[in-house]
């Protein structure tokens, strides 16, 4: 629900699209992204999550499985030398330049009653600014039952 004001919309960006053009015009960014490894964490009453992996998170057959492209959960970063903090840097630098491109951006504004599912891992998603008041709900389901439900429903193999 959103009353006296504008703005909010959703912002929906499809992440390995994006690692996908890295790939072609900047592989050295690629191969970066994918191997050195970002610590993140989320702190909330009653729980502390903490997680390290790549950027870009490849499958055993070197196809992007999942993008990790989140700077409000990122640690304080350390790095063994100035060349690989500049080149953290100048490749987050080309990678989101994909994900800001507006034409790479599908927007929503979400209704009283809408209800969208995103794939977490492939999706990149945020708001546009707005005015007046907003509430809006989510709800984050674990990878593995989201998969356990569609085996079951013989969705996928």
């Amino acid at each position: 629900e959103h009353t006296n004001g504008s703005g909010g919309e959703t912002i929906l960006v499809d992440g390995f699209y994006g690692a996908q053009r890295l790939k072609e015009e900047y592989p050295e960014d690629y191969e970066f992204l994918t191997t050195f490894e970002v610590d993140a964490e989320y702190l909330e009453d009653g729980h502390h999550h903490r997680y390290s992996a790549p950027v870009i998170i490849l499958d055993e057959n070197k196809d992007v499985k999942q993008i990790r492209f989140n700077v409000y959960d990122r640690t304080p970063m350390a790095f063994a030398s100035r060349e690989q903090c500049r080149a953290y840097y100048r490749a987050l630098k080309h990678l989101s330049k994909y994900y800001e491109n507006p034409s790479n951006q599908w927007k929503i504004k979400l209704t009283p009653g809408v209800v969208i599912a995103i794939d977490n891992f492939r999706v990149l998603h945020g708001r546009t600014s707005f005015t007046g008041n907003r509430v809006l709900c989510g709800s984050y389901v674990a990878r593995s039952d989201w998969l356990d439900k569609a085996r079951t429903l013989q969705l996928i193999e």
